[in-house]
């Protein structure tokens, strides 16, 4: 679980990261490593890693002590992903997984309630000290809001409720397609529990990923409520329908995004995806670099230096070769982790995970190189 990037852990960040690989040294020492799933693990990390040493090497005499240790951070969080890989077969990571966001979930709808109606008992629920001057408001658990206010949407234990629903729907992809293999219990309280979930997020993301999975993996979801009759089916279609459009027709973060070009959400998702993609086709093969040159750039474009494309940003900042890479890989988990070989499911799954890298920067966090890195066949060692 990438707890280092939950709001609470991510403000000891430097301490957290220590103990995460000293965690994964220890796991080393006292778990059996299966030789051939190490081979084929590091075999596979070659590629993303031997980007990033081209990169530092491109970019080095324009690079400072800062830059270069923002890409050997970035360089340990894969090191620390894939030996996550090699120690945790894909059904207990998925069980766990799971089980951790299904626990933020519950969590979190007692604290979304108290933030749409006392607003004094949320801020007092707070860390000390949260005003307009601190960038969040937060404890263990829950994030509250940011500079001063209080949200009414629900971020969970991340930085904005954005980043929640992506860590919601991998729980939901691994749930579907069994990863974890039925050890889970309740399976259908639990993806409920991530739909309701997801609604209180009012997510534009979310609501665009529904569709996407109630058209995709629709067979996977009437197979999980043993749903088998042809009118059955079509009864709940027409009800999700109606559901869908009433909450997409009472969200006011969904309105006021849909062609309101002042609205100032849409204005950034705009610059980062049509401004950062301009960069993107002028980065070359092995990109910017984390130096002073790629971020005055983006600063000259009227790019969000918080760039939410996170596909275009590690395509600029590290070349049209990891892009390619991270984008074929990103294609790939349907059949590596999710083992399904049927076509509609392997493109929803590759366009859900497009749009979650399109909207949030997930590629530098541990989580992501695990899924990509990770893989479901029958092991003999």
């Amino acid at each position: 679980m990438d707890v280092k990037n939950s709001v609470f852990w991510g403000c000891y960040q430097n301490t957290t990261r220590i103990a995460y690989c000293v965690c994964i040294f220890f796991a080393c020492l006292f778990i059996p490593i299966g030789i051939i799933r190490l081979k084929r693990i590091l075999t596979a990390m070659l590629v993303p890693f031997t980007l990033f040493m081209i990169n530092i090497l491109w970019c080095f005499t324009e690079m400072n002590a800062s830059n270069l240790n923002a890409v050997l951070g970035y360089v340990v969080m894969l090191l620390c992903g894939a030996m996550i890989v090699v120690l945790i077969r894909p059904q207990l990571f998925a069980k766990y997984y799971i089980r951790i966001i299904s626990v933020y979930c519950v969590l979190s709808f007692p604290c979304v309630i108290i933030a749409n109606i006392n607003e004094n008992m949320a801020r007092a629920m707070c860390q000390s000290g949260y005003d307009w001057r601190t960038p969040y408001g937060y404890n263990p658990f829950y994030t509250w809001g940011m500079n001063g206010t209080i949200s009414v949407r629900n971020s969970g234990p991340f930085w904005e409720p954005g980043a929640f629903q992506g860590y919601i729907w991998i729980a939901i992809l691994l749930l579907l397609f069994n990863v974890d293999g039925q050890s889970i219990e309740r399976r259908k309280a639990t993806f409920v529990l991530f739909l309701i979930s997801l609604l209180t997020t009012q997510s534009t993301t979310g609501y665009i990923l529904m569709l996407v999975s109630f058209v995709f993996f629709n067979e996977k979801v009437l197979q999980l409520f043993e749903i088998k009759n042809l009118s059955t089916k079509v009864m709940i279609v027409i009800f999700v329908a109606l559901i869908g459009l009433v909450f997409l027709s009472t969200s006011t973060v969904v309105i006021n995004k849909i062609g309101n070009q002042e609205n100032i959400s849409t204005q950034m998702r705009t610059a980062d995806f049509l401004t950062g993609g301009l960069l993107a086709l002028k980065s070359g093969p092995f990109g910017l670099g984390e130096t002073e040159t790629r971020n005055s750039i983006r600063e000259s474009l009227g790019l969000y230096r918080d760039d939410s494309a996170g596909l275009i940003q590690i395509t600029y900042t590290f070349g049209w070769f990891m892009g390619i890479y991270y984008i074929l890989s990103l294609c790939g988990i349907a059949r590596r982790l999710f083992m399904t070989d049927a076509h509609k499911e392997k493109v929803g799954i590759g366009i859900l995970m497009i749009i979650l890298h399109l909207t949030e920067g997930l590629w530098s966090l541990p989580l992501f190189w695990i899924l990509m890195l990770e893989y479901s066949e029958k092991e003999t060692a």
